[in-house]
């Protein structure tokens, strides 16, 4: 089965808790890249699960909107330090969409991949995979494409 994973865009510091933290100018226009690059690589996910936090709502917002996804719903188990080995249970059906942090993004790509936790795949604000699993357990997927946000064509739109 194909899915994404994606980490939400750029974000500031200036916020009252980690959790509040809000994407910044250059976050929603990463954001809007992200889902063009999406949908032009990859094509449009049939549904989107989120972290709660608002930075990764707004990423979500952003990318359903952009491409007129009409599922986008917050996942408890996408936020930070959640045990991201078990966020293949989220996905339903080919082509859904996780938005979460970093490092956890990283990892999971290592850990399902090739059974490491090492986080070989570094994963820049709005940098998404695309990757193929039968099964969602150590080292059962692979990687079919890695696209961070510094490569995306402004031209797409």
């Amino acid at each position: 089965m194909k899915v994404l994973l994606m980490r939400h865009a750029q974000a500031g510091w200036d916020a009252p808790s980690d959790r509040e933290r809000t994407l910044t100018h250059v976050g929603r226009d990463q954001a809007e890249r992200a889902a063009d690059s999406l949908a032009q690589s990859a094509g449009i996910p049939g549904r989107i699960l989120h972290s709660p936090w608002l930075r990764t709502t707004q990423t979500a917002h952003i990318v359903a909107e952009r491409l007129g996804v009409a599922s986008c719903e917050p996942h408890d188990g996408l936020i930070p330090a959640s045990d991201f080995r078990r966020w293949g249970e989220c996905w339903q059906a080919e082509g859904d969409l996780l938005i979460s942090h970093q490092p956890m993004v990283s990892q999971y790509l290592s850990w399902l991949c090739e059974a490491s936790l090492r986080g070989k795949w570094p994963m820049e604000p709005a940098s998404w995979a695309m990757l193929d699993a039968e099964f969602f357990e150590a080292g059962c997927g692979q990687l079919l494409q890695l696209r961070h946000a510094s490569d995306f064509d402004r031209s797409i739109v």
